[in-house]
């Protein structure tokens, strides 16, 4: 199972790295071919539509027998959505805002077939220690995530636009390959999938309870802050894709190959702060609160914006992202954790259900954050140019971090009057 563990997040790792790649390169290659930023803006949203849509219906549709299957193909359609972009330096002008689109959304509907299934198999694997093997997703997550701007400019830099598609686009495809094979050898060795949930006894219990669907589960408050948090985070990972290096380029002077690795500032932060958070057992709604909150202060230096009477400073935006990176694996590692146990709670019958339905609204929530981030960022970069448009960023990040408070003082309240009942009956 650990080596099952470890293939998948090399898997896991393809996949994210592929997802960001074409932030520092692509913005100049849109721009040169007439593609405005409003209209980069929508290109790189085409990712989260596709990713929204896949979740939801794959987080309904898919049980422990077919997880292996849809995760494997969502590789190959990741694949041939990145080896497509390989051609767009020979697409008309004309039509290279439809056919980026296009394979964008393709790109995401693949990449979303692959994750859902992923985070459910973690919560139906680990059901204990969900929190340290999120943790450890979430660490390589965030280092593909965020150094994959690395690897794009590296790999742009060494061969031009083509490379950095066709590399990742032949790995993803030869991984859900190498795939394949390990998952029908541990099939033969155990004449059983070892993916499936540990405990036989909760996967066979017949429940009485009406089987639970998505109308059931968003009817849940606490449910409802999680997902926001987590569509607000992925709004925040998203926002900068058209605009950073485009704001790097002309304010300071840096090339499209140097930006990746400004980005990797975010990345190295994030990974530091996934080993803290993956030691925190208590708390949840705590936590959440606080790194979501941060999060959305930090933006505000981003620029830095000129209410914040700090002068124009790369070394200022460097550590705003850093401070961005490290609050955000508080929320984006532990909610889905604290969104398991309240489905656990609600519903002990039906454990594997919960798991798919809270691993594909999962995925459609940071998708829906993934979809506006992009958009916005160009309305809002147009409009009021790149700082504000980051402090206004943080203002929507801080005003949804604070969905967690009724929660916080609920869970206070809650053991205080339990407490209180203690002393009383003694």
């Amino acid at each position: 199972m650990n080596k099952l563990f470890g293939l998948l997040n090399v898997s896991n790792l393809v996949c994210c790295l592929a997802l960001s790649l074409i932030s520092p390169f692509f913005p100049s290659f849109a721009e040169d071919r007439g593609v405005s930023k409003q209209m980069l803006g929508f290109i790189f949203a085409a990712n989260p539509v596709g990713n929204t849509i896949a979740s939801l219906i794959f987080g309904k549709l898919m049980n422990e027998h077919n997880r292996i299957k849809i995760l494997n193909l969502g590789l190959i359609v990741n694949g041939f959505g990145l080896l497509g972009f390989a051609g767009l330096i020979y697409v008309d002008n004309s039509y290279i805002i439809l056919t980026s689109f296009i394979l964008r959304f393709l790109q995401g509907f693949g990449a979303a077939m692959f994750l859902t299934p992923f985070y459910a198999l973690l919560a139906s694997m680990y059901p204990n220690s969900l929190e340290k093997k999120m943790s450890i997703a979430e660490f390589i997550s965030s280092f593909g995530y965020f150094s994959g701007p690395i690897f794009g400019s590296f790999l742009y830099g060494m061969g031009g636009f083509i490379l950095p598609f066709l590399v990742f686009g032949f790995s993803s495809i030869v991984i859900s390959l190498v795939l394949m094979v390990a998952f029908k050898l541990e099939h033969q060795n155990k004449q059983k999938l070892l993916l499936v949930n540990d405990s036989l006894e909760n996967s066979t219990i017949a429940s009485e309870e009406p089987e639970i669907g998505y109308k059931e589960i968003i009817k849940n408050y606490n449910i409802n802050a999680g997902l926001l948090i987590y569509a607000s985070i992925s709004f925040l990972f998203t926002f900068y894709s058209p605009i950073y290096a485009p704001f790097i380029e002309r304010k300071y002077n840096k090339s499209p190959d140097q930006i990746g690795y400004f980005l990797s500032v975010t990345s190295l932060t994030y990974s530091i702060a996934t080993l803290i958070v993956s030691q925190i057992k208590r708390h949840k709604q705590a936590y959440i609160l606080i790194g979501a909150f941060f999060s959305g202060v930090s933006q505000f230096f981003m620029g830095p914006d000129q209410m914040t009477n700090f002068n124009d400073s790369i070394w200022i935006t460097l550590t705003a992202q850093g401070f961005v990176g490290f609050f955000t694996a508080f929320p984006f590692v532990l909610t889905l954790p604290y969104i398991n146990e309240i489905l656990q709670n609600l519903y002990p019958g039906q454990k594997e259900r919960s798991v798919n339905l809270s691993a594909g609204l999962f995925n459609a929530s940071i998708a829906f954050g993934e979809l506006w981030g992009p958009i916005c960022a160009g309305f809002l970069d147009n409009q009021y140019g790149f700082e504000r448009a980051c402090s206004i960023l943080g203002i929507w990040i801080i005003i949804s971090s604070l969905t967690f408070i009724p929660l916080q003082c609920k869970r206070k309240f809650s053991k205080r009057k339990y407490i209180i009942e203690e002393v009383v009956s003694n």
